[in-house]
């Protein structure tokens, strides 16, 4: 979900059918992911537009992002739902991915234009999870594994963090702030603020414990 600079992409208003289809699918799947249920009724999703990096058919929402605060987990890693079938109107097959970050939808992967899928006829029965390793993660992994979930639920991107170089050293973030700025640790576990104007890392605690008490 966070790049460190941002692109605009062409986003429209969630219509009628799309917000049926979406409700439909958190709705059967709601026992088993119910972050996704209270996503939905905190309003989160306010647009939608066509994925620029993805195949065709796919989708990413456009999110508020004060809704998405308070209902994301930013100790859960990305990861695809697959798997989730349909049949169109013209009684065709239809499957469709889901898009998970910090454990909530960010888009969607489809066969077929959503308004020619039959809602009624859903099937979640063989779903299943496709995950993702982050390689830049596995490198402060040993410093985020001595945080508690308290600790853990402070920051808003863990899971998703990326390595950002900037005059020879390494800095993973861990928390944006203001403007697309971020918190971010190097590999010994100091916290430093990245700015992209200027282009610059400035430290400011020693630990990432210092970091979580002033947040």
């Amino acid at each position: 979900m966070f790049n460190l600079f941002k692109k605009k992409i062409d986003l429209n208003k969630l219509n009628n059918i799309e917000t049926v289809f979406i409700e439909t699918i958190i709705n059967n799947l709601s026992v088993k992911y119910p972050l996704f249920k209270q996503e939905f009724e905190l309003n989160t999703f306010v647009g939608i537009g066509k994925n620029p990096g993805g195949a065709a058919g796919s989708f990413t929402y456009y999110i508020n992002n004060d809704s998405w605060k308070k209902v994301c987990d930013s100790s859960i890693d990305n990861y695809d739902i697959k798997n989730i079938n349909f049949h169109s109107y013209s009684d065709n097959k239809v499957k469709v991915d889901l898009y998970i970050s910090e454990g909530l939808i960010i888009g969607y992967k489809t066969s077929v234009a959503v308004k020619e899928i039959d809602v009624t006829t859903i099937d979640v029965s063989k779903i299943w999870e496709k995950h993702f390793l982050n390689k830049d993660y596995s490198e402060i992994e040993h410093i985020i594994r001595s945080l508690t979930n308290v600790h853990l639920r402070k920051l808003n991107m863990v899971k998703n963090t990326f390595k950002i170089e900037i005059n020879g050293s390494s800095y993973f973030p861990i928390h944006e702030i203001e403007d697309g700025n971020y918190l971010a640790i190097d590999k010994s576990g100091s916290v430093f603020k990245i700015t992209h104007d200027p282009f610059e890392a400035q430290k400011v605690f020693d630990t990432i414990f210092e970091c979580i008490d002033n947040i």
